[in-house]
């Protein structure tokens, strides 16, 4: 199998698990936890799950856990999965740019016209996609998922991606292997 059908097949893998965590949910309240999730060459998948993070400081920690799960490990393949609040925003809006310094200052949670999501970024060091599906919520059962939706990839222009956790996997898996973890994408 080429390093590409192993990724795609890696991401398929990953995004399946995600819909079926949520077929057992049974509370309207119920939410994706976060996951990471490492493949090795040989094929041995580990899962950690961790805890939700309440704060900044706690984003921050979980970002460096992540990092260092990767760095220790040495995985061929990792992905992450994240429940967030996000806000689509206009490429072509003169504002663009103002929005963008907005919401990295104060977040999109108090945004009217935010929608939260179960965000997955696959990566192998190589190649990396970044896939979100809104989560639908109904007060008379548990929540599921929209389509998924895949918002980036190494073809992808990254200029604006934001957040704590943007391409966490993908620059922790290129570190490493030595290269520089604010090295850009490659591959997609």
């Amino acid at each position: 199998m080429s390093d590409v059908e192993l990724f795609d097949r890696w991401a398929q893998t990953i995004l399946g698990g995600v819909v079926e965590v949520g077929k057992r949910f049974t509370d309207p309240e119920e939410d994706w936890a976060p996951v990471l999730f490492t493949e090795g060459a040989d094929g041995r998948m580990d899962i950690y799950g961790i805890e939700p993070p309440r704060d900044a400081a706690d984003k921050e920690a979980m970002a460096r856990a992540v990092r260092q799960v990767i760095s220790r490990g040495g995985p061929a393949r990792a992905a992450l999965v994240l429940s967030a609040w996000a806000r689509r925003l206009d490429a072509a809006d003169p504002a663009l740019e103002n929005k963008i310094a907005h919401y990295q200052r104060h977040g999109v949670r108090s945004d009217p016209d935010r929608e939260k999501i179960v965000m997955v970024e696959v990566s192998d060091g190589e190649r990396f996609g970044v896939w979100a599906a809104s989560i639908l919520r109904r007060p008379d059962g548990p929540p599921t998922l929209g389509p998924w939706e895949k918002r980036l990839d190494g073809a992808s222009d990254i200029k604006h991606l934001g957040g704590r956790f943007a391409l966490v996997v993908h620059r922790a898996l290129q570190a490493a292997r030595g290269a520089p973890e604010n090295a850009g994408p490659v591959g997609g």
